[in-house]
């Protein structure tokens, strides 16, 4: 989402614009769901942060400073609501939470989804979130280095040493990585 519609949606959610507070979460949620599920690393939890953060632009859009990037304001939001809820939780959340995703996916699927969770797990908490913002939810790398207060050269090669190190950990877990491929993403 550009930055100019992103500012004048939280202008319209600071006068009460219910619409204008769906037209960002709409546009916005998959960012901040795929940002929140890189530091805390369980998705129903990356869940109920992405509503928490929602409500509090919701709350607190009249805070919101037209000067600053909309985009990194929400971020920030997303980041620091995500290492509140690490904060609150204590201890791992039961497995039966996850029976529910865990049995609609193919032994194949799950044994995939397993590894790679494993492996992004291995990676530092920096390259996991430039991964997941790159990948997934789309981030340019220059709005990720602003997020992270990085260069954006050192964004780029956080990007292409996490990538390496994934494949590198794949394979040691005795999967077959496409290095031609994983070179495609850098």
């Amino acid at each position: 989402m550009e930055d100019s519609i992103c500012d004048s949606l939280l202008i319209k959610i600071a006068t009460g614009d219910t619409d204008a507070l769906k037209e960002l979460y709409t546009e916005m949620n998959k960012t901040v769901f795929c940002y929140a599920l890189s530091i805390v690393k369980n998705k129903p939890l990356a869940d109920d942060i992405t509503q928490d953060v929602f409500v509090k632009i919701k709350l607190n859009s009249d805070k919101y400073q037209t000067d600053k990037s909309p985009t990194g304001w929400i971020l920030t939001l997303t980041k620091h609501t995500a290492f509140d809820a690490l904060k609150k939780q204590k201890r791992e959340l039961p497995l039966d939470l996850y029976t529910e995703e865990i049995a609609g996916l193919s032994d194949d699927d799950l044994d995939d989804s397993l590894m790679l969770k494993g492996a992004l797990e291995k990676l530092s908490l920096t390259e996991r979130q430039i991964i997941m913002l790159y990948l997934v939810a789309g981030v340019p790398q220059k709005n990720i280095a602003k997020l992270l207060s990085l260069p954006a050269t050192t964004v780029n090669w956080r990007y292409r040493t996490g990538l390496k190190k994934l494949a590198d950990i794949l394979e040691k877990g005795g999967d077959k990585v496409d290095r031609d491929r994983i070179n495609n993403f850098t």
